[in-house]
């Protein structure tokens, strides 16, 4: 990897004796992240870009004896102008805002052209720049053989070559920084003939410097890639990718994990450990009921956000980290793609609302993958009405096995097509349009240990610092609330409603108020009933609809907060609960009239 080309001659347009900022600039996956992390090492902060809501990484480098702030920008398809994604204008803004920045370009070699074609966008912006064509070995393996000097010379900017996940060429990087220059190529406008003549320039130039040898390694890979993709033969690869992500996430993470920390570790250990230690040293109720209580800080508190949610959350980060580097993502968005349109979504949806079947915590946080305010709140929506999590829908299914098949999808089918009706209605009332999907079609490969290691190390510490002290918060709420008694309120508030609208017994109130704190709890809640005799099969048939489509568990509340504000949030609670009891009362009258 130490094929690096520096003309001499090139007259240096980065101001060396400035303190430089480094921009990382890129299309997604192409290992940007990866890059970034091997310049900077240490020294990382993760922020918002002023006046949006895009992740941006912050760090710094070591440049001439000192260091320097680099910054790892979104990744982006195009600069042009005409763009409409948030990642995009920020990058953009970065970078023509930045005081002396120079544009580290990351690249992948093995798609040169489309990698040029951002090159000339850069090259219009007038910002000193290096080109990293990362990613190397992937671009040998497939036949492909780059002509760097070659580049460099036709470009006027050093190009480097590096394989990120191997450390190999990175350390190059530093010391091409002065000699940054604004590329020599067709600069790219609005005009059509302007940005047919760069294209074909480029196209010119790649076959210049490119040669290709026939790899059947890599024939295979795309072969597969194909068929992930395509309408009839991409619905088996489907299956098994959501059979994997639901067994990980939703049986494993939510069910086995999940059982062990909250029931053994903290339930008998250290939960009862703290407890008598607690109040050992201070032996007063009040204090023994705020951390150890039933809506203790600790006792629920920690326990649900570190027992319950952060094991689903480790399991999804695994599982969506191997499907990033395996290639498979981008390729089930496609296939989604036209189911989702009449829902006000494109494809990229399909990932919030499986995950929602593990946790639609988790999932409303990944709503933040769709490009537009307007399908977040259309996505975290559908989660909010009808996307039960794994723990209640495992309780659903072992009440309706129990009623008979007939049950089971009565009650799956009729919460499926509410998502379907308020998805559709959404997308006609909200102003705007779905958004078109623009991918990056990232090759089929094998992922790597290391690198999926470190991006699900560095989500969960993000989660673990923003969500545990929500978590924290709530409980703390809840107490207070259950102190004044203002929980026994909402029964007696719900009562009426309970027994008047749904024709349900006044015992099920309560089941109502626990689905808030855990949508489980409340399902649970009527199994009891149900073993018990108190319900009739209609009424079971109702009630299991109602939780389904009632208000989210408080963590799910509080991601909403978090993801759409608090007047959204409320908004949706608001909605989600007023349709899941009419449609409770429609199934309650069609019920009655076919029994």
């Amino acid at each position: 990897m130490s094929d690096v080309a520096v003309l001499p001659e090139n007259k240096i347009t980065a101001d060396v004796q400035a303190e430089p900022t480094v921009l990382l600039v890129g299309h997604p996956n192409v290992g940007k992240s990866v890059l970034f992390h091997g310049l900077t090492q240490k020294y990382v902060i993760a922020s918002n870009y002023s006046g949006t809501t895009v992740a941006v990484t912050r760090g710094s480098m070591p440049y001439a004896g000192k260091q320097i702030v680099a910054v790892d920008t979104p990744g982006v398809h195009s600069l042009h102008a005409a763009q409409t994604s948030e990642d995009e204008k920020a990058t953009r803004r970065m970078i023509i805002s930045a005081k002396n920045p120079i544009v580290v370009q990351v690249a992948e070699a093995k798609n040169l052209h489309r990698s040029l074609l951002l090159t000339a966008e850069l090259a219009e912006l007038r910002i000193p720049m290096i080109l990293v064509l990362n990613m190397m070995d992937e671009a040998t393996q497939a036949g492909l053989t780059i002509d760097i000097p070659k580049l460099s010379k036709a470009l006027s900017i050093p190009v480097l070559m590096t394989v990120a996940t191997k450390r190999q060429g990175i350390d190059g990087i530093a010391e091409q920084l002065p000699f940054a220059a604004v590329p020599r190529m067709p600069q790219v406008f609005e005009k059509p003939a302007v940005s047919i003549i760069c294209d074909n320039a480029i196209h010119q130039l790649v076959d210049q410097v490119l040669t290709r040898k026939k790899s059947p390694t890599a024939d295979l890979k795309v072969r597969a890639g194909n068929l992930m993709m395509h309408p009839l033969w991409g619905v088996p690869f489907f299956c098994m990718a959501m059979y994997f992500m639901y067994q990980f996430v939703g049986v494993f993470g939510a069910g086995t994990l999940v059982n062990y920390l909250e029931k053994k570790v903290f339930g008998a250990y250290m939960v009862p450990a703290l407890a008598k230690a607690f109040t050992a040293v201070v032996p007063l109720p009040f204090f023994h009921d705020l951390l150890f209580g039933e809506y203790g800080v600790i006792s629920m508190g920690l326990t649900y956000s570190l027992a319950i949610v952060l094991p689903i959350v480790f399991t999804f980060f695994l599982a969506f980290a191997l499907f990033e580097d395996s290639g498979y993502l981008p390729r089930l968005t496609i296939l989604s793609n036209r189911l989702f349109k009449y829902l006000g979504l494109n494809g990229k949806a399909i990932l919030p609302m499986v995950l929602g079947l593990g946790c639609a915590t988790m999932a409303t946080m990944t709503t933040r993958i769709l490009q537009t305010k307007r399908e977040r709140f259309i996505a975290t929506l559908l989660l909010a009405v009808g996307v039960p999590c794994s723990a209640q829908l495992g309780v659903v299914l072992g009440i309706t096995a129990a009623i008979g098949s007939w049950a089971v999808f009565t009650v799956l089918g009729i919460v499926l097509m509410q998502l379907c009706i308020v998805g559709f209605c959404a997308n006609l009332i909200m102003p705007g349009k779905p958004s078109a999907l623009v991918m990056e079609m990232a090759p089929i490969r094998l992922p790597k240990l290391l690198p999926i290691l470190k991006k699900t190390w560095y989500r969960m510490r993000w989660f673990t610092r923003e969500v545990v002290p929500l978590f924290l918060w709530a409980t703390l709420g809840l107490f207070i609330f259950d102190k004044v008694g203002l929980l026994k309120l909402a029964e007696r508030i719900l009562m009426p409603v309970v027994q008047g609208v749904l024709g349900l017994p006044g015992a099920a109130t309560p089941a109502f108020v626990m689905g808030f704190l855990r949508r489980d709890y409340g399902s649970a809640g009527f199994f009891r009933l149900f073993e018990q005799g108190q319900l009739t099969v209609l009424q079971t048939v109702v009630s299991l609809v109602v939780i389904t489509l009632f208000i989210p568990c408080v963590a799910h509340f509080l991601m909403m907060i978090k993801e759409q504000g608090r007047l959204r949030a409320m908004g949706i609670s608001v909605f989600v609960v007023t349709y899941a009891v009419f449609i409770g009362w429609l199934v309650r009258q069609v019920g009655m009239r076919l029994v």
